[in-house]
């Protein structure tokens, strides 16, 4: 906050979310992200287009975002609000694929906020902080309805909506901040903020009690204003004052807040977030996500949607498992670094039913995906390490890897990898759960397998497969750079004393090619090395950390 003056600060996230589809196969975890988000992320400033007729005369700004469009006019600010379709969850089963379940028509919220007894008949509106970016709108074929060149700012101001305190709205790190400027003797009990919506959004507002939150609820969608921080910065450090909410009558809220020192600036700093979704109308799933150097953000996941949204020139722009009832296809999708468009988004599968679980990225920014296959005919490309799925077991899939290239519009290389399958239990075949990238460009993959026969090397660490007819093993496997070869892949495991056996979850490479592998076990003999921080099995399932050499030998 530049501003020398104190603030009351509303902040809007608009994030989106995806809703979470029961998947055919054994529970996943959660696996780590391949690299952390970088410092930058997502500060690409949003802006404010002045209105020079592509909205509603009465609207003097509008700034639109992901999953919402504001516009300010001269006494309120309006949010209409997406809620895209949702869909429920499939069933689970250990033995079956998922098939689409029905799904609710979309719905858009808009929602007033306005100030009660402000001076907004004054406080007309302007921008401040010109950005370089113009808007231009070429919609139909008359250019005299077209709308070119227009302005942008970093900030709208209303001057004095109340004695002494001024409103900001402004963009800060992909959100929406709206902000009460308070001068120092200002009295911040004279703000009120009013809530209206064309549903039951507002008849829902309350305070809720275990977190000091304001929440408006409607539906599939929440507006939660979080508990706000009240401060003062004396001698350039923040001292924290009590505040919360009040309802008053009529939808309207005001702020409590505890004895200050009214010669100094106060700070009111409550966040209101928005969920939103992100997805077609058959039911999909984020997984896994990674982040480029420039904060582009990569997702990988699986969708039942013949609707998802792809890209132009994507690699796949149909999803042929919804197609032919099989029940999901493995998506990848690529955002730029303000969230606000996809770079590329594509499917990835057969016919048979895919689902994408990880995704890790190189230095040039190429894709490389993981999961689980139930598909014969999965995309693979020419000279891979396994060309075939070769599960043999009813509805027991095969892991994949894929490569994708950094424009999202081709594969660099797509194999299969796996086994037979466990023939005495349906459905257990072998599953991918995370990806990893040396510096080589050799793509690490670990999960877990029912098969007897999943592909291992020469001289692995562990030949042969240990588990029961209603166990895993876990698998480390190496690829080298063109997806045509395994360095070494190896079993990791015991004998699933008690049932489960032993599931990968999260790897990570360090520069000399050492794998470091996280996951769970349920085998009292999982191979454990002497003098290590805990050496016996202490519970049902216990949590291991394996480091395996550069070769996968030891």
């Amino acid at each position: 906050m530049k501003s020398s003056f104190s603030v009351a600060r509303v902040l809007i996230s608009l994030l989106p979310l995806i809703p979470a589809v029961s998947l055919a196969l054994p529970p996943k975890a959660v696996s780590t992200a391949p690299a952390p988000a970088k410092p930058d992320y997502g500060r690409i400033p949003l802006s404010f287009e002045a209105n020079r007729g592509q909205a509603d005369p009465r609207v003097r700004f509008l700034s639109r975002g992901p999953g919402y469009s504001l516009f300010l006019t001269d006494q309120d600010a309006l949010l209409a609000l997406s809620d895209a379709t949702r869909c429920p969850a499939a069933s689970p089963s250990s033995t079956t694929v998922p098939k689409p379940s029905p799904c609710k028509a979309s719905k858009q919220h808009l929602v007033r906020i306005s100030l009660a007894d402000a001076h907004l008949h004054t406080a007309t509106p302007t921008g401040q902080e010109p950005l370089p970016g113009k808007v231009n709108y070429f919609l139909g074929n008359d250019p005299s309805k077209w709308r070119t060149d227009l302005p942008t700012y970093g900030k709208v101001r209303y001057l004095d909506v109340y004695p002494g305190i001024d409103l900001v709205y402004y963009g800060n790190q992909r959100q929406l901040e709206h902000d009460f400027v308070v001068q120092p003797g200002a009295d911040p009990s004279s703000i009120t903020l009013s809530f209206h919506a064309s549903d039951s959004l507002s008849a829902n507002l309350h305070i809720d009690q275990q977190t000091g939150d304001l929440v408006l609820n409607s539906g599939s969608s929440d507006l939660r204003l979080l508990k706000p921080v009240t401060y003062q910065e004396i001698n350039g450090q923040r001292h924290p004052i009590s505040s919360s909410y009040k309802l008053v009558a009529g939808n309207q809220v005001s702020f409590t807040i505890a004895s200050y020192d009214h010669a100094l600036p106060l700070i009111i700093d409550p966040v209101l977030v928005y969920s939103t979704y992100l997805g077609g109308t058959g039911g999909d799933a984020a997984n896994g996500i990674a982040v480029d150097d420039a904060g582009n953000s990569y997702i990988v996941g699986t969708t039942n949607s013949t609707d998802f949204p792809v890209t132009s020139g994507a690699l796949q722009s149909t999803n042929g498992s919804a197609l032919a009832s099989k029940g999901g296809t493995v998506f990848i999708s690529k955002l730029n670094p303000a969230g606000t468009a996809l770079v590329y988004s594509t499917y990835l599968g057969g016919t048979g039913g895919d689902f994408g679980y990880a995704i890790a990225l190189d230095s040039a920014s190429n894709a490389y995906v993981t999961g689980a296959t139930y598909s014969t005919d999965f995309p693979i490309t020419c000279g891979a390490a396994q060309t075939t799925n070769n599960s043999t077991t009813p509805n027991a899939p095969n892991a994949f890897v894929a490569r994708l290239n950094a424009t999202g519009s081709g594969l660099t290389y797509s194999t299969y990898l796996g086994g037979k399958g466990n023939s005495a239990s349906p459905g257990m075949g072998d599953v991918a759960q995370s990806i990893a990238v040396g510096p080589l460009g050799n793509a690490y993959v670990i999960g877990y397998t029912a098969s007897t026969n999943f592909p291992v090397t020469d001289a692995a660490f562990q030949l042969h497969f240990k588990g029961n007819s209603a166990s895993y093993n876990a698998f480390v496997t190496e690829l080298n750079p063109t997806g045509t070869s395994l360095l070494y892949s190896t079993y990791l495991g015991g004998t699933g004393s008690g049932g489960g056996g032993d599931v990968a979850n999260g790897i990570a490479i360090d520069a000399a090619g050492n794998a470091y592998i996280a996951g769970s076990t349920t085998s009292a003999d999982f191979p454990i090395t002497a003098g290590v921080f805990q050496t016996a099995h202490n519970a049902s399932t216990t949590a291991f950390v394996t480091e395996l050499n550069p070769s996968g030998t030891d």
